[in-house]
Formats: C-alpha cells, sequence, structure tokens
C-alpha cells in the first residue's frame, strides 16, 4: 500500500477547516460496529493511521474552500437554498463490501446508486447556481468509508492477513448530510471534523 498523502488530491491549499459533506452514520448503525472490528483488527499494522471512530464518515463532496468563507453572501444564499433541495431527495441505505485493501488506504466500498448520485448532483448544482462552482472538486468514485489511510509504505499481504478475518459486509442510512470543517493531520493519517450545519432528507 503507497502513502495515502502522496496523492494529489491530499494537497488543500490550508490544511484546517476545509469545507466537506458528509454522511455521518448514526450511534446505532451497524457500520459503526463493523467498523471498530476491522480497526481493531488492524492495531498493530505499523504504517497505517487509523480513523478514530468519533471521525468516521463517509465523503459526498469535498470543496477548495474554507470555513473562513462561509462569511460571503454567495455562501449564505447556497446554505439557505440546499435545505428545501434537499428535502425534495428521499432517504436511502447504502450497502458496503467489506473493507479491502485498495492503492492507499484500507476502504469500504458502497454500490453507486440513482439516489446517491441525486445527492452528490444536488448539493453540485446548487453550489453551482449560487455562483459557487469554482469551489467544487471532483466528486467520490463510489461512496465509501475509510479505516486506516496508509501514512508509510505497507505489505499488502501483512494488511490483509489481519484484516481479512475481521471485515464485514455493512449498511448505513442516508437520512442526513452535514457540511464540516475538516482538518487533515499527514503525521496521524486522521482527519478530524467539526461539524457546520446539518440537513435532513425528505422522507
Amino acid at each position: 500500500m503507497q502513502r495515502f498523502f502522496d496523492r494529489a488530491d491530499t494537497e488543500w491549499r490550508r490544511p484546517s477547516g476545509c469545507l466537506h459533506f458528509y454522511a455521518l452514520p448514526a450511534a446505532g448503525e451497524p457500520l459503526r460496529r463493523d467498523f471498530r472490528s476491522a480497526s481493531s483488527a488492524l492495531s498493530a499494522v505499523s504504517g497505517l493511521g487509523r480513523m478514530p471512530e468519533a471521525y468516521l464518515h463517509v465523503t459526498v463532496q469535498r470543496l477548495d474552500a474554507y470555513a473562513d468563507d462561509l462569511a460571503d453572501p454567495r455562501w449564505q444564499a447556497f446554505l439557505e437554498a440546499l435545505g428545501p433541495a434537499l428535502q425534495l431527495l428521499p432517504e436511502f441505505e447504502i450497502r458496503f463490501a467489506p473493507p479491502t485493501v485498495r492503492s492507499h488506504a484500507v476502504e469500504a466500498v458502497g454500490g453507486l446508486s440513482l439516489q446517491w448520485s441525486a445527492l452528490v448532483a444536488t448539493i453540485r448544482q446548487t453550489l453551482a447556481d449560487a455562483g459557487l462552482r469554482r469551489v467544487l472538486t471532483a466528486s467520490p468514485y463510489a461512496p465509501h468509508y475509510t479505516v486506516s489511510y496508509c501514512v508509510e509504505e505497507t505489505d499488502d499481504a501483512v494488511i490483509r492477513q489481519r484484516l481479512e478475518p475481521a471485515a464485514k459486509p455493512s449498511a448505513m442510512r442516508l437520512s442526513t448530510v452535514s457540511l464540516v470543517a475538516v482538518d487533515q493531520d499527514r503525521e496521524a493519517g486522521v482527519f478530524s471534523f467539526e461539524t457546520v450545519r446539518d440537513w435532513a432528507l425528505g422522507h
């Protein structure tokens, strides 16, 4: 596995306060239990930055924008418009394959769906309508959550040996979307965040 923080998309203009949209699994979601199982299995593997459960998330959209940008009137217009737009979308379930060793991280990948694509498209279009198209970055390749980010090159076989007995398929109900301000710790391999605002999807 290669270092996650050698990837170009981790080279933010600033390491803290970067705005993202996340889906956060609720306290009782089975996904949290399954995350803990996989994370614990990797505790003895050096070279991996284990994500604290408190920061478990599914990235919906990363933005090239920061918390202090929210004072811009265009952002205020966007924030007010997003709620009604998200109310038009239904809640839905994401089913994840077991966490697996990928090129730069241990990730569990969910299936693409019309509901997921509509959620991402709604956020992107509402930003564009507010005159904020320039803050958009590429969308995630698929819904996924990360157990560990690679912080130094590590033998895939070593990770698989520990991970596979503990890795399970899981699922989460996506009923809320959160705008968060994210801090990047490249040495520890952790993305921490504070929630700025939440929106509920329609039922």
